[in-house]
């Protein structure tokens, strides 16, 4: 019994290994098709560097990592910085994903970004470095012209996470999977140890 409760347990944990690793996979991409009036572009290069120009208003539909989903992004963009407000709904596009965080996610209109004058980020919804974790790295870029537009972005953070995954290691604090496998693991330990 002790050798099939071991078993169950290696099986959970190599199952959620691989999980992990094909959503870590997906996390450092985003890409986005919009809809909607405007005339905008914006870029950014971390936290602490953006810019922008023009406005728009859109629907949007895309990947943000291992999310896929629609939302509804506001923009305005001035020369060393953007001022935005995002609407998302987000479903995971694999099984045992962690559950989204439109904070952490790669928006480049997302907040009012001032880094000329404090290197932070401030605007209807503040957010610190810390709390950006991998994401403060973020690279991005958005465009509408007329009534359709395009996003994409690439986040290094969650490339070092994917990378780092495979040796064990869960910078992002993302592995959700991995966690559940290891609660598993130790039920089948207790078991185990009870059926003796």
């Amino acid at each position: 019994m002790r050798g099939v409760a071991l078993a169950a347990a290696l099986a959970a944990t190599s199952c959620s290994w691989c999980h992990d690793r094909t959503n870590d996979l997906l996390d450092p991409f985003r890409i986005d098709v919009a809809f909607g009036p405007g005339l905008y572009v914006d870029a950014r290069a971390t936290d602490f560097l953006a810019l922008g120009a023009g406005a728009h208003y859109v629907d949007t539909a895309g990947l943000h990592g291992r999310f896929v989903g629609t939302g509804e992004l506001f923009g305005v963009g001035l020369p060393f910085f953007l001022l935005g407000h995002t609407e998302q709904d987000m479903a995971p596009l694999l099984a045992d994903a962690s559950e989204y965080d439109p904070l952490r996610d790669i928006l480049t209109t997302q907040l009012l970004v001032t880094p000329a004058v404090s290197f932070a980020r401030c605007g209807p919804d503040p957010v610190s470095v810390a709390e950006r974790g991998v994401r403060v790295a973020d690279l991005g870029a958005t465009a509408t012209l007329g009534i359709v537009g395009i996003g994409v972005g690439f986040s290094p953070g969650e490339l070092l996470d994917l990378v780092l995954g495979f040796v064990g290691l869960d910078i992002a604090g993302d592995d959700v999977a991995g966690t559940r496998a290891a609660d598993a693991q130790g039920e089948a330990k207790a078991a185990a140890s009870a059926d003796r």
